[in-house]
């Protein structure tokens, strides 16, 4: 940070000159906008985090624990408790207790910016999640407790458009795709990640917080590991019931129809 010493001399002639050096380690005058502002690096108990090397160089206007911020439903913005102006600042989950840190979230404005990163208990990632005024925005990372990736997932306008989720071992276990707004396609894979097992017609459910459900609205088609059609079932949200089915041998003749 850089602070600034003002020198007053005096001259011959009795006028006072001013002369404005910068100073290193000498405080004579410090903005009240550098008083609260900070590196991450400074929170105690960051370097444990995973993706601290991420993190260390990050300056903030202001840093508290997550507790002391409350958002203002009539403004929709978040305030620290107590104060009068919208959060503008980083919010720690787990700062002011003797835990690890849960969680770290950016404010500006009293709305949410940057990337919110939330951990596990063990220290390591578990999310990072681009965020714009309040909602998902860009492609985020999900991770196992190990360190592996879980999932990507590309949000819009806080709506999952694309995702890819992977099983411990690295292979591809589903992806989603959006089609029309909060409807799109699910592909379910094999162990081996690549042949198909099934292909869903969902719809997006938001209406739990923090949760994605989906919604069977449309045709199920179900497919053995040789890539044959097993099955044709037809869904309206989360039904089968007045709706046709179908069932196949494996020479695609029609075993079964209702």
């Amino acid at each position: 940070r850089m602070c600034f010493l003002i020198v007053f001399q005096v001259g011959k002639e009795g006028k006072e000159l001013f002369q404005i050096k910068n100073s290193v380690g000498i405080l004579v005058i410090l903005l009240s906008s550098f008083l609260e502002s900070a590196y991450l690096n400074e929170i105690n108990g960051i370097k444990k985090l995973s993706n601290y090397d991420e993190l260390k160089t990050i300056e903030v206007e202001k840093i508290v624990d997550r507790s002391k911020i409350k958002r203002n439903k009539i403004e929709d913005k978040v305030y620290v408790i107590g104060e009068n102006k919208p959060f503008t600042g980083v919010a720690i989950m787990g700062l002011d207790s003797n835990k690890n840190i849960e969680g770290i979230f950016f404010y500006k404005d009293g709305h949410t910016e940057k990337m919110a990163y939330e951990y596990y208990p063990n220290s390591q990632l578990k999310l990072k999640v681009p965020q714009e005024d309040d909602k998902n925005e860009g492609k985020g990372y999900y991770y196992y407790s190990n360190g592996r990736l879980q999932s990507e997932k590309f949000f819009k306008n806080d709506v999952m458009q694309i995702s890819t989720e992977y099983r411990q071992n690295g292979t591809t276990f589903r992806t989603y795709k959006a089609v029309d707004g909060s409807n799109g396609i699910r592909t379910v894979y094999y162990e081996n990640g690549k042949d198909i097992k099934t292909v869903l017609e969902v719809i997006q459910d938001y209406s739990q917080k923090g949760m994605v459900n989906y919604i069977l609205n449309g045709k199920l088609k179900s497919y053995d590991k040789q890539g044959r059609l097993q099955a044709i079932f037809n869904f309206k949200n989360d039904s089968m019931a007045g709706l046709p089915q179908e069932l196949y041998y494996p020479n695609g003749k029609v075993k079964y129809y209702a």
